[in-house]
């Protein structure tokens, strides 16, 4: 295959380096970015991605696992070794959903997966939210606390509106943050028959008296997942 790289500028916000080796993909992930509004270049070698990344500024990195000569995941290495990119947000692209495969990912410095095949809207929320956490991220000014003083717990009383395949809304009488380490507890995953998964916070709305919060699940196993949609689907049916 003919290594090329190919470039969009609708007047966009933010510049998306897309990374994949498979023609198809590159294409279906520039058409759905380009019509949100985002600047999107592609390429299709790690080589060529990381030539690209030292001449221009990009907002966020879409990177697939598994391609020749360098993988996504040593692609993401050599990327987070250079501090100058610290700002860069990274999704990681895979067939897999086992956790390892996540780990692996996270650890290597990946912010969020996306599971192939690509589903148009949940992609478009990932890289969102990504920039989105990397807008609040460079807006807060940090102050380090202290050892003796910085040991906290928060119990919050909550209530779950509603719960989709990739995601759980709740209502909160307080926000929370894209950084915040949530540790949730909830009867309905119980119910459903699944541990509960991770959750990374996708969206924040204030509503009357509190907060809607929709967080995604990440890390989800496939066997998990259909559990989710049989329950989803179990609830929607009519009552005899």
């Amino acid at each position: 295959m003919t290594s090329k790289t190919k470039e969009t500028s609708p007047n966009p916000r933010y510049k998306v380096i897309v990374i994949d080796d498979e023609p198809a993909v590159l294409h279906f992930i520039e058409t759905v970015l380009t019509e949100n509004n985002f600047q999107v270049t592609c390429c299709e070698t790690a080589k060529q991605a990381l030539d690209k990344i030292k001449k221009n500024h990009f907002d966020c990195m879409i990177t697939d696992a598994i391609m020749p000569n360098i993988s996504g995941f040593e692609l993401i290495k050599k990327v987070r070794e250079n501090s100058k990119f610290s700002h860069l947000q990274i999704l990681m692209l895979t067939r897999k959903r086992d956790r390892q495969d996540v780990k692996k990912a996270v650890e290597a410095g990946a912010n969020d997966y996306i599971i192939k095949p690509i589903d148009e809207s949940l992609l478009v929320e990932k890289v969102t939210s990504c920039l989105n956490n990397q807008e609040s991220s460079e807006q807060i000014k940090e102050v380090t606390i202290s050892k003796g003083s910085s040991q906290a717990n928060l119990s919050l009383n909550i209530k779950v509106i509603s719960i989709t395949e990739t995601s759980i809304l709740i209502k909160s009488p307080f926000n929370l943050t894209h950084d915040a380490d949530v540790d949730f507890d909830c009867e309905i995953f119980k119910t459903i028959g699944i541990k509960i998964p991770q959750l990374k916070l996708f969206k924040s709305e204030k509503k009357d008296n509190g907060y809607e919060i929709r967080f995604l699940f990440h890390g989800l196993s496939d066997k998990d997942q259909n559990k989710v949609k049989s329950w989803i689907n179990s609830q929607l049916q009519p009552n005899p």
